[in-house]
């Protein structure tokens, strides 16, 4: 091809060039969005949990668990604005109670200083949740209706020397 061959074929190629231009986006956009599909469609492979989360995650349930025993066992004082008991069983019952809401407030501590501490992960079988519920709510119909009679017959009768 002579010069003006090569002129004349640049002449023409704008529209080709276009041609080409748009053939061009045309493709790359249709693997894109084939690469978007195929990829957007593969398994997600799960990650199997490490020693360490397995760890921690156990860590944290028991500290919930404790957490909440503790929450619970902190109220038990409040038994006392609706039942009467004598001075010293009050009196254990109100150390009971301050006790456990010291520790409790300790895990709370323990909670601000370390943020990956879960103090409301009880991951407990259904079965499990709601036997707890059952027990607690059956302790405290008990402590509520009873007369306390018994339990103070029996520890005073035990703490009297036999003849």
């Amino acid at each position: 091809m002579d010069k003006h061959g090569k002129e004349r074929q640049r002449t023409q190629d704008p529209s080709q060039t276009e041609a080409f231009m748009k053939r061009r986006a045309w493709v790359c956009g249709t693997l894109i969005v084939c690469a978007l599909a195929v990829t957007g469609c593969s398994p997600v492979q799960k990650i199997l949990p490490t020693a360490a989360w397995r760890q921690a995650r156990v860590c944290n349930e028991g500290y919930s668990l404790l957490y909440q025993l503790l929450s619970q066992e902190s109220d038990v004082a409040k038994l006392l604005i609706i039942k009467h008991a004598d001075p010293p069983i009050a009196d254990i019952i109100k150390e009971i109670a301050s006790t456990c809401d010291q520790a409790r407030k300790e895990l709370e501590l323990f909670h601000e200083k370390d943020r990956h501490l879960s103090l409301e992960m009880t991951n407990l079988p259904q079965i499990e949740q709601q036997t707890r519920a059952g027990i607690e709510s059956t302790m405290i119909k008990q402590l509520l209706f009873s007369s306390g009679k018994k339990s103070l017959k029996f520890a005073s009768s035990s703490s009297k020397p036999r003849p």
